[in-house]
C-alpha cells in the first residue's frame, strides 16, 4: 500500500506537515490514470511537467499563491482543456483537489477531491471523492443525481450527492469512496479514473445543470432583485456604482443595521442609500435624510428635549420617526393559529416538511442493529451495506441523521456544534436511540454522556434531532434551551424544561415533549390540518417559536417594514458625542416585546406632550427595524471617528470614480424598475443584528474563515491592534447574509476570497488610526498577511494608507 492508502484506511491521524506530501501523489495518479486512458496524445516529457506543477507547494518568494493564480496545465490535445491544481492554502483547508476545466465554463468542474477531518494539529483523511463539482454554494439545490446523472460502470460501489466539506458547501454529483468502500489502492485508482472521465463528458455535453445564481434561492420573491438589476436601475436615474458596492451595501446593512459610506465629496453616497433602498421597495416615507450640524453635542441634538418652561417637549423629525417605527413593530400580530396557517403553507416550510418526511420514512421501524424484524434477511439495501463492510447503520445513514444539514429536522431544530466522532460510536449511539424498550428520555440522556465522554462537549440539540428522526410520535425536534422557553412562553405554560441542566431527569424532558405535542394536535385540530402527522407537528412547534420570538410585534406576520436613517456628513460633528446612546442600545439584547433593552432617557417628566400635542415617551427603546445609514466626507472641517464608533459599524469606501460615459444621461424612457422588498433583506421579520447562532453556523460551515481570523488576530497582536468577538462576529454574520442574498451576483461567494477581503475592508483595517510610525510595523504585518492569501483589495487600501502616512506622518482609513 502506498502511503495514502495505508493512512486512509487506518484513519491515521496525520501532523499537518505530511498531508500535502501524503494526498498528492494519489490525486494525480488518479489524473495520470485518466489521461494515459483517455488522452493517447499525452507524452512523458508532458506528464513530467504535470508531476512538476501538481507536486510544487505553490510557493513565489516563500509565498502562498492563491488558488485563482495557481498553475494549470493544459491537457494535450484536448482543446484546452486545462486541469487546475488546487492546493490546501494558507491556514490549510480540508481538502485537497484536482479538477478539469472546460474554457469559459465556469459553474461546474470535473475532478478529483480527497476530504479531511481537521483536529488541531492532526489531520484524518476522510472521502475520496470524484465526478462534477460547483463553487457555486446556490447550486446545491440543483446539481443532483436525479436532474444531473453520470453513467458510471456497475463495478462502481457508491453513487450520491451531496455536499463536499470545505471551506463553504459545495454541491456535487459523482462517485464517494469511504474508507470502507474498496481495499485495493490500484481498483480506487482505476474506477476513480473511470469516474473522472465520465464527468468530464457530462461537464462538456453541459456545463450549466442548474440557474444561474440570480434564478435561485430568493430570487423568486424578489420580483427578479440582483445586484445587477439594480445597478442597472441606478444608471437609468443616471447614476453609477458597481454590482460589488451594491451588494456590499445590501448584506452590510442587513447584517448590523448601521453602515458608514465613506470616500470622496459627490460620489453619489447618500444617493446611493436613498435610490437603492427605494428602488427595494422601501416607501420614502420610511426614509429620514437628516444633515448632521457641526454644533450637535449630545442626543438633545437628535432627539430633542424638554422645554422646563413651557412643559412641552421640543420634538425632532427624528424622535417621530423612531416612536413611527416602533409603533409600526409593535402593531397587533395575528393569532397564533392564523399565523401557523400561513406558515405552513409557505413553499419553504413544505419544503422543510417534505425533507423530514423522507428522513423519517427512511428509518421507520428501525431497531437497534438498524434492522425491523421484516428486514433481517434478503432486503437488497441491507445486502447492499453489508457487502460494502458498513454494518446494519450504513455510513450514509449516519451521515443523515448526524451531520447532514438538509435533513429537513435541522430546519426546524437548531444550530449544532461540529461532531467529529468515530463512526464505530455514532452506530452505537445510534442503535441506543433506536432501542425502544427503553423510554425517549433514558435513550437521550444515555447517547449524550456517550458523546459527552467521546468528544468533550454536550451535543444536546444534534443527539435530540436524532432521536426525533427515529422516534418522531415522542420526540419534536425542538430542543434547545431558548427555543423551548420560547415554545413554552408562546404557549402559556409554566412547564421547566431544560434538557441541558445537570439534574435534568428523564421524566422532565419527557413531560416537555409530552407537552409540545399535545399542544401541537390541538393548534393543528384548529386550523384544520391532520394533528396525528408527527411531521407536521415538529414543523409546526418551531411556527410557534417563530411566533412567538416576534413578540407582540408585526414582524411575526411580516408586516413591519424597514425604517432607514441616514444621518448625512456625519462627522462634521464628533459622533461618540451625540450617537453614543444610540450606539449602546443598537448593541444590546432584545427583550420578550423584541424591541431592544437599552434605554434612551428622553424626560423624567411624568406625562409630557410635544409642541404639536402628541405624546413623548420618558424612555425610548430602539425598535430592530430601524436601521443607520451614515455617509463621511474627510477634509478639514470634519472629525475623526474614534474605535468605538468604527468597531460597531460596517465601513464600505467609496474612491474609484469612472469618468468613461459620464455624464449618464437619465433614462428619458420608462421609469426605472423596482422591486419588492425581499424577506431576506429584513430576515423575515427579525430584521438585522449579529445573531450568535447564525455565526455559529457560518463558522461551522466556513472554518477556514474562522481560521484565517485567528491567524490575523494572531498577526496583529504583537503590535497591540488585535480586535474582539464583535469583528470575528460580524465578519461571520457579514458573509452569512451575503451567502442567503439575492444580490449574490455581485460580490460572489466563489471565489469567496472576494467577500472575506470586502469584510477586513470594513471591519479591521478602520481600526488603523494614529501616528505613522506606531502603525506602519502592524499595516506591514497584515500586507504581506493579505498578500500571501491573495486579498487584492486589503493589499490595496493598505498601501493607500502607508502613502498617506508616509506624506502626513498619520494613517488613518479615509
Amino acid at each position: 500500500m502506498s502511503r495514502f492508502f495505508d493512512a486512509w484506511k487506518q484513519s491515521e491521524a496525520l501532523a499537518r506537515d505530511e498531508v500535502f506530501a501524503t494526498v498528492r501523489p494519489f490525486t494525480l495518479a488518479v489524473v495520470e490514470r485518466w489521461l494515459r486512458a483517455h488522452v493517447p496524445a499525452v507524452r512523458e516529457e508532458e506528464l513530467n511537467d504535470l508531476r512538476k506543477s501538481a507536486l510544487m507547494r505553490h510557493l513565489s518568494d516563500g509565498k502562498w499563491v492563491p488558488f485563482d493564480q495557481t498553475d494549470s496545465w493544459k491537457v494535450p490535445g484536448e482543446n484546452d482543456l486545462r486541469l487546475s491544481i488546487k492546493t490546501f492554502g494558507h491556514g490549510f483547508q480540508a481538502y485537497d483537489t484536482l479538477q478539469l476545466a472546460l474554457p469559459g465554463h465556469t459553474q461546474v468542474y470535473a475532478g478529483v477531491k480527497v476530504t479531511m477531518d481537521v483536529e488541531g494539529q492532526d489531520v484524518r483523511l476522510k472521502d475520496v471523492y470524484v465526478g462534477i463539482l460547483s463553487p457555486a454554494h446556490e447550486a446545491f439545490h440543483y446539481l443532483t443525481l436525479e436532474s444531473y446523472p453520470l453513467a458510471v460502470p456497475e463495478s462502481v460501489p457508491k453513487v450520491t450527492a451531496g455536499r463536499t466539506s470545505g471551506r463553504t458547501p459545495t454541491p456535487y454529483v459523482g462517485v464517494l469512496w469511504t474508507r470502507n468502500d474498496i481495499d485495493s489502492e490500484d481498483e480506487l485508482i482505476a474506477q476513480a479514473a473511470t469516474v473522472l472521465e465520465a464527468a468530464r463528458l457530462k461537464v462538456a455535453e453541459n456545463p450549466s445543470p442548474f440557474p444561474q445564481l440570480t434564478e435561485v434561492k430568493n430570487m423568486a420573491v424578489s420580483s427578479g432583485l440582483t445586484a445587477e438589476a439594480l445597478r442597472a436601475a441606478l444608471e437609468s436615474q443616471g447614476f453609477r456604482f458597481s454590482s460589488a458596492q451594491i451588494a456590499t451595501f445590501y448584506a452590510a446593512l442587513k447584517a448590523k443595521g448601521f453602515v458608514l459610506l465613506s470616500g470622496l465629496s459627490g460620489t453619489g453616497k447618500t444617493a446611493l442609500a436613498q435610490r437603492l433602498l427605494g428602488l427595494m421597495g422601501v416607501p420614502d416615507s420610511h426614509v429620514l435624510l437628516t444633515a448632521v450640524r457641526p454644533d450637535w453635542r449630545d442626543t438633545q441634538s437628535l432627539l430633542g428635549y424638554l422645554n422646563p418652561l413651557t412643559r412641552e417637549y421640543q420634538a425632532t423629525p427624528l424622535l417621530r420617526f423612531l416612536l413611527e417605527a416602533q409603533a409600526d413593530f409593535l402593531g397587533d400580530r395575528p393569532a397564533l393559529e392564523d399565523y401557523l396557517a400561513t406558515y405552513l403553507a409557505e413553499p419553504k416550510t413544505q419544503e422543510w416538511y417534505k425533507r423530514y418526511a423522507e428522513t423519517v420514512a427512511r428509518f421507520a421501524g428501525r431497531q437497534p442493529g438498524g434492522w425491523s424484524q421484516g428486514q433481517l434477511v434478503g432486503e437488497q439495501t441491507r445486502q447492499e451495506h453489508l457487502f460494502a463492510g458498513q454494518g446494519s447503520w450504513s455510513q450514509a445513514d449516519l451521515q443523515l441523521l448526524w451531520h447532514r444539514k438538509d435533513n429537513g429536522i435541522a430546519d426546524v431544530g437548531q444550530w449544532a456544534p461540529k461532531l467529529q466522532v468515530d463512526e464505530a460510536v455514532l452506530r452505537a449511539a445510534t442503535d441506543k436511540l433506536a432501542d425502544q424498550s427503553h423510554s425517549p428520555g433514558e435513550r437521550y440522556l444515555a447517547v449524550l454522556a456517550d458523546l459527552r465522554a467521546a468528544t468533550g462537549i454536550n451535543h444536546f440539540s444534534r443527539t435530540a434531532r436524532v432521536l426525533a428522526a427515529l422516534d418522531p410520535e415522542h420526540v419534536p425536534p425542538e430542543v434547545g434551551e431558548a427555543q423551548t422557553r420560547v415554545i413554552l412562553d408562546a404557549l402559556e405554560s409554566q412547564l421547566k424544561f431544560a434538557p441541558g441542566a445537570k439534574d435534568v431527569t428523564a421524566a422532565s424532558l419527557e413531560a416537555g415533549w409530552t407537552f409540545m405535542t399535545d399542544k401541537a394536535k390541538a393548534l393543528l385540530t384548529a386550523i384544520g390540518r391532520d394533528p396525528n402527522d408527527a411531521i407536521l407537528r415538529g414543523i409546526a412547534l418551531w411556527g410557534v417559536y417563530l411566533w412567538g420570538r416576534g413578540g407582540s410585534s408585526n414582524a411575526a406576520s411580516g408586516s413591519a417594514m424597514p425604517h432607514v436613517v441616514i444621518l448625512d456628513e456625519m462627522n462634521l460633528a464628533r459622533v461618540e458625542y451625540y450617537f453614543a446612546d444610540f450606539l449602546s442600545a443598537m448593541e444590546s439584547d432584545r427583550a420578550d416585546d423584541g424591541l431592544h433593552t437599552a434605554e434612551i432617557v428622553l424626560h423624567t417628566g411624568g406625562e409630557i406632550r410635544d409642541q404639536d400635542g402628541h405624546p413623548v415617551p420618558e424612555i425610548l427603546r430602539l425598535p430592530p427595524n430601524v436601521y443607520f445609514v451614515g455617509t463621511v466626507n474627510v477634509d478639514e472641517s470634519t472629525f475623526s471617528f474614534s474605535p468605538k464608533v468604527l468597531d460597531r459599524a460596517f465601513t464600505i469606501e467609496f474612491r474609484d470614480v469612472d469618468l468613461a460615459g459620464y455624464p449618464f444621461p437619465p433614462s428619458t424612457g420608462a421609469p426605472a424598475a423596482t422591486f419588492a422588498l425581499p424577506p431576506d433583506f429584513t430576515r423575515s421579520g427579525r430584521f438585522a443584528g449579529v445573531d450568535k447562532a447564525a455565526v455559529s453556523a457560518q463558522a461551522e460551515a466556513e472554518s477556514v474563515v474562522l481560521e484565517r481570523l485567528r491567524d490575523l488576530h494572531k498577526t496583529l497582536q504583537p503590535y497591540g491592534l488585535e480586535f474582539g468577538y464583535r469583528v470575528v462576529d460580524e465578519v461571520l454574520q457579514f458573509l452569512a447574509a451575503l451567502g442567503d442574498a439575492p444580490v449574490i451576483d455581485g460580490l460572489p461567494r466563489s471565489p469567496e476570497d472576494l467577500a472575506f477581503d470586502t469584510a477586513l475592508c470594513m471591519k479591521v483595517l478602520p481600526k488603523f488610526h494614529g501616528p505613522f510610525r506606531h502603525l506602519e510595523p502592524g499595516l506591514t504585518a497584515v500586507r504581506t498577511w493579505a498578500q500571501d492569501l491573495g486579498l487584492d483589495m486589503t493589499v490595496k487600501k493598505i498601501d493607500d494608507m502607508v502613502r498617506r502616512g508616509l506624506g502626513q506622518g498619520h494613517v488613518s482609513f479615509f
